[in-house]
């Protein structure tokens, strides 16, 4: 049984300064269709088909479903939808829960520290929920950008393989 709390994913919803993460809902689908269908994006995130249509991204944004054990947040600056940040269960991590998260923006969101506000909230709001629940990032080699982030956020390279081909697991230092 899980030691995650029950209510962690329908809780991640949080603000940054610039920024609301909500559970993405279906009157997003046009837009996350149009963040998502970006040749940019579809070869970091393994579990996207690209081309990524609108029926695509309403399956997407169903998964956030009660029970599910995971979430997809929409990030938003000045009510409009500009990323995807998600949480899901990942394999625990040194004998403790483990919680992945990951991102994506828009072309136009890029290279204004979005992603990295975002995970910084996300990351705040995952503390508090699952204080004792390890927080890890798969990132593949060639991702160097994501893998900037993630260190200037706190990750670590742990030097395992992640749990999808050609990805290494980063872990967000423990604070304790």
């Amino acid at each position: 049984m899980s030691a995650l709390p029950a209510t962690l994913w329908s809780s991640l919803a949080c603000e940054t300064p610039r920024l609301v993460l909500r559970s993405l809902v279906p009157e997003d689908a046009p837009a996350l269709r149009a963040i998502t269908d970006d040749p940019a994006v579809a070869p970091f995130v393994s579990f996207l088909p690209h081309p990524f249509g609108l029926d695509d991204a309403r399956a997407l944004i169903a998964r956030n479903r009660e029970g599910a054990s995971e979430r997809f947040l929409g990030i938003l600056r000045e009510a409009t939808l500009v990323g995807v940040i998600g949480a899901h269960a990942h394999a625990p991590i040194d004998g403790r829960e483990a919680i992945e998260i990951g991102y994506w923006l828009a072309p136009t969101a890029r290279g204004a520290g979005i992603a990295r506000e975002a995970a910084r909230g996300l990351v705040a709001r995952l503390r508090t929920l699952a204080p004792d629940a390890r927080v890890v990032a798969e990132v593949t080699p060639e991702n160097a950008a994501s893998r900037r982030l993630l260190e200037d956020v706190g990750f670590v390279a742990t030097g395992r393989s992640g749990e999808r081909p050609g990805r290494g697991v980063m872990v967000l230092k423990s604070i304790t």
